[in-house]
């Protein structure tokens, strides 16, 4: 499989999993729950957009995507089935614990935001000084 490949499939994996996530959120009652999970997986849409228009940033990717992408979608499928089949004998506490995991996911999605977009000013900076040692040379001439 060639990169162009593994990317196109990173994404729809990805964007398969926001779609799991934020629909399994909408059956949640609590409200800071769900708000807090729809920016989580708005960041995570946001990284995948990117990916899609650089492919390049597929290795600063694979763990955002097999680690915290798979761990958000499971993690949520065992709280709606906790919460809402009723079997959490105190349900604050898992309330508790999501909004915890879902605030450092969220975190930690704007951190990998952060960083791509980092890396293309960086690039950016990088071409800058190259050209402009390169017109300064070509004066020299």
């Amino acid at each position: 499989m060639n990169k162009s490949d593994s990317c196109s499939r990173m994404i729809n994996e990805g964007i398969n999993k926001i779609g799991e996530i934020y629909y399994l959120s909408e059956s949640l009652p609590e409200s800071r729950i769900r708000e807090l999970i729809t920016q989580t997986v708005i960041l995570a849409k946001k990284i995948y957009n990117q990916l899609e228009l650089k492919p390049e940033y597929i290795s600063e990717l694979t763990l955002f995507h097999n680690y915290f992408m798979d761990s958000a979608s499971i993690i949520i499928f065992k709280y709606c089935d906790l919460i809402l089949g009723k079997k959490a004998v105190n349900i604050s506490e898992y309330t508790e614990k999501m909004e915890s995991v879902f605030s450092k996911l969220k975190s930690s999605f704007q951190t990998q935001l952060n960083s791509m977009f980092s890396m293309d000013i960086l690039k950016f900076n990088t071409e800058i000084e190259v050209l402009m040692k390169t017109l300064k040379s070509e004066e020299k001439l």
